[in-house]
């Protein structure tokens, strides 16, 4: 582990409020605060920032406000337009549900109307 000064305050945070058996997970924030500060040095630590950056998503964020403010405010913006982007994607899905029980309905219906056999 580094000198307290040299870690950062959120992450000294974490650690008085981390049992030592989790301390795998302190771990995985330091590595994570490495990658932010000096980027993933070939394609396998990439691979792990990523990895990282997804199991951790509110410790990512934390970090990255208190370690690269500009890449904060863009990962507000590219989360917000991924939310967005899935709401969009969540509200045509249930339209075309919707459209296709209306569908089903007038089919049975019909199918009614020719005289076929309920279920």
């Amino acid at each position: 582990m580094q000198n307290a000064s040299t870690v950062s305050k959120f992450i000294v945070d974490k650690i008085k409020t981390t049992p030592w058996k989790k301390r795998a997970y302190i771990n995985d924030l330091l590595q994570l605060r490495s990658w932010i500060i000096n980027g993933p040095t070939g394609f396998i630590s990439g691979q792990h920032y990523w990895r990282f950056r997804n199991k951790y998503p509110q410790e990512y964020l934390a970090l990255l406000q208190e370690y690269s403010p500009e890449k904060y405010q863009l990962e507000l913006v590219r989360r917000e337009e991924t939310l967005l982007q899935n709401w969009n994607r969540l509200k045509e899905q249930k339209a075309q549900k919707q459209l296709e029980a209306e569908r089903e309905l007038e089919e049975y219906e019909e199918w009614l109307a020719f005289g076929g056999l309920a279920s």
